[in-house]
């Protein structure tokens, strides 16, 4: 059995696991044994405090081998979470297993990312991440595969316009709008991998390409292990390599902006001396 301290088992370990907490303090009463656990650290959601912050123990129920504990961030003593247990015992050893907790465990997909996509695929996403923070592993693989493949024109139709807005070349344009036909997605990114710009390259590497890899991953003679870790790769690069092109058409958004605002003043000055 795993031995963590309460900070590693609240944060990092999905509902579903068990394991020994370290750090815990243990108060025999008359009729229960009460368990007091220590402050730690958590991204407290709100505008006041905007991230990590300490949370505290304020409420406790425990009936048998059942228990809710909620803690309160200590900064604004407003954002709660809470989690619920089950606690068995082994030779005088405390093993706790989360069962679940409010909010859900796992880091949220960005509201920037999910607004790139139709709510159709918004819905498979978010079942993809929780799935992945459950630790199923297949299931996550195949809501994300199923996003790839649905919003596959979407993804190239975004791609197009951020290279119109950057470099208006044509050849790749044309070359984006063959892919889009290609009915097969796996074809079709494999097509895009060998023909995209290095401006789209993520820390030196061609993103479809990786994509590409990670998505031609065979489920079927896999277990949950490897697929949990292929489902976690394609989540990250699709959120990278989307909100780069989100990123990209903002900034020639805002550049198009200044020019025409400095053109506008200019010819104003020139209207005025005239």
């Amino acid at each position: 059995m795993e031995e963590v301290t309460t900070q590693e088992f609240f944060i990092d370990k999905p509902p579903g696991i068990e394991c020994v907490l370290s750090d815990i303090s243990i108060e025999s009463q008359p009729y229960y044994t009460e368990i007091n656990f220590p402050n730690f650290f958590y991204k407290c959601a709100t505008v006041e405090c905007k991230g990590e912050t300490v949370f505290t123990q304020i409420d406790s129920v425990r009936k048998e081998q059942y228990q809710f504990a909620q803690f309160k961030c200590k900064n604004c003593e407003a954002f709660s979470k809470t989690f619920a247990l089950r606690i068995s015992q082994v030779e005088k050893i405390l093993t706790f297993e989360k069962l679940g907790e409010s909010p859900p465990f796992g880091e949220k997909l960005p509201n920037k990312f999910l607004r790139l996509f139709n709510k159709e695929n918004q819905v498979l996403l978010l079942k993809g991440r929780q799935c992945e923070s459950q630790n199923f592993g297949i299931g996550a693989f195949t809501y994300y595969r199923r996003v790839v493949e649905n919003q596959k024109n979407e993804i190239i139709d975004l791609l197009i316009r951020t290279i119109q807005n950057t470099s208006e070349d044509e050849d790749i344009i044309r070359k984006l709008n063959g892919a889009k036909t290609e009915i097969q997605y796996l074809k079709a990114i494999n097509s895009i991998a060998s023909f995209l710009p290095t401006s789209f390259f993520i820390k030196g590497h061609n993103p479809f390409k990786i994509l590409h890899i990670w998505l031609s991953f065979d489920i079927h003679n896999s277990n949950d292990e490897e697929a949990l870790t292929n489902a976690h790769h394609i989540r990250l690069l699709l959120t990278q390599l989307v909100q780069k092109m989100a990123e990209l058409n903002k900034e020639d958004k805002e550049l198009n902006e200044a020019i025409t605002g400095a053109m506008k003043k200019r010819n104003q000055k020139k209207s005025l001396n005239s």
